[in-house]
């Protein structure tokens, strides 16, 4: 809300909606924009991760009774790529629920982009490829898993690659962006994070060092960020932008130090604090006529000279 804009708009009745984080469940305009990029862009999607986050108390029961084996992991794996890709070749196609031009107030762009609805296909990609991962986890990887989950990140590649490029091609770009805003890359995605979280190789020393691996914590950092160091640099547009391309790299610069301190001194210490306010053991001992199971660190007894 420090943010200037011009005008610029009133907080009104929508607090309760950043309160709750529920801003961007519904397509609500306010000052020609939706809600959820009034005062802080790009806080949409963290609105859309709230409402999965509690799909997934529902879901997660489901997947522990049903998840058995990995032949039906990957029987549901199959099943969930095949329709949803169907769903939304059917749309490019124009066979049901032809596509439209996705206009940034249109309803469309809110509905298979911006809402939590239209990701709940890739939330349960995501869980399932989690599921075969932890099934598989302990045993050792076989020559057949690697050529195939080898071949389906290299294919998942080149299709983003090509699913990239295709949106600046005359006639193409309006069914390319439908993808794209939507389930384009999600294939894709989950199997480049199989193959090279399963599959140890020389790519994998790109995604395992220490310097992404800081980068990955400070990930939501990163993201909440980036859009005020950009618009700081590109605040004249790219066309024409003078130096773009060190203005560029000193944005990135600037996101990744400003989101690693905020990372290390705002996100991580506030996280801790609520972890220890909710820990189970706290509320526990909060109950009416109720012990807390185990105690917590700063009431355990001191240890004794008492062998065992």
């Amino acid at each position: 809300m420090a943010v200037p804009r011009d005008p610029s708009p009133a907080l009104g009745a929508s607090w309760l909606s950043f309160l709750t984080m529920t801003h961007d469940w519904t397509p609500t305009i306010v000052f020609n924009g939706l809600l959820g990029d009034v005062f802080a862009p790009g806080s949409w999607s963290i609105s859309a991760e709230v409402f999965l986050y509690i799909v997934y108390i529902a879901l997660a029961p489901l997947l522990d009774r049903l998840l058995k084996s990995e032949r039906v992991i990957l029987w549901a794996l199959g099943t969930l790529v095949a329709l949803v890709s169907l769903f939304y070749l059917g749309r490019v196609i124009g066979w049901w629920l032809p596509t439209t031009e996705y206009t940034y107030l249109g309803l469309d762009y809110w509905l298979y982009h911006r809402s939590p609805f239209c990701r709940l296909s890739e939330f349960t990609l995501g869980a399932l490829i989690a599921a075969l991962y932890n099934g598989r986890r302990t045993s050792a990887v076989t020559v057949r898993e690697r050529t195939v989950s080898g071949i389906a990140a290299g294919v998942g590649v080149v299709w983003a690659l090509a699913l990239l490029l295709s949106g600046a091609v005359p006639g193409l770009s309006n069914q390319a962006l439908t993808l794209q805003l939507s389930w384009g890359f999600a294939p894709s995605v989950a199997a480049v994070i199989y193959y090279l979280a399963r599959c140890k190789s020389p790519v994998s020393r790109l995604v395992e060092n220490r310097a992404m691996i800081a980068l990955g914590d400070a990930s939501y950092s990163i993201y909440m960020l980036q859009w005020l160091t950009f618009s700081t640099f590109m605040a004249q547009g790219v066309a024409a932008n003078a130096l773009l391309v060190p203005k560029i790299l000193l944005a990135w610069l600037m996101t990744a130090l400003l989101s690693l301190g905020c990372y290390h001194y705002f996100e991580r210490p506030a996280r801790s604090f609520i972890r220890r306010l909710l820990a189970i053991e706290r509320l526990r001992g909060l109950l009416p006529g109720k012990r807390a199971a185990v105690p917590l660190a700063s009431d355990s007894p001191k240890p004794s000279n008492v062998r065992p």
